[in-house]
């Protein structure tokens, strides 16, 4: 995901980057564009949490599988979020701040997603 071009677009780009190559390999798309969104990494594969387009902030959890280039859906946060924080201890994601909607907005909501 992101933001690309002017005037600005949301994206639903994935890729992998390979140092050993220093190239980009084009992955399957996120389901919905989206900027703003926040990531993390659990038992091997890739969650994207939240985002927003021009409309709205998103409550998206999404699964993707490096394995099997797929995304899966994954239970929604328990409010929508964008610009905000993941990370991984243990077996635990905690997803920190953002804004509930678009455009300059924040919220001290800190949630947890346990796999």
């Amino acid at each position: 995901g992101g933001r690309a071009g002017s005037p600005s677009r949301n994206l639903a780009a994935t890729e992998e980057y390979d140092p050993a190559k220093d190239t980009w390999i084009v992955r399957r798309p996120l389901p919905a564009p989206r900027s703003g969104l926040a990531a993390a990494i659990l038992r091997g594969r890739i969650y994207a949490f939240g985002g927003e387009d021009a409309a709205r902030a998103f409550d998206t959890n999404e699964e993707y599988d490096p394995a099997q280039d797929a995304w899966l859906t994954r239970a929604p946060m328990q409010s929508p979020r964008h610009g905000l924080a993941a990370l991984t201890i243990g077996e635990t994601i905690f997803l920190l701040g953002g804004g509930p909607t678009a455009g300059a907005s924040q919220t001290g909501a800190n949630e947890t997603f346990v796999y």
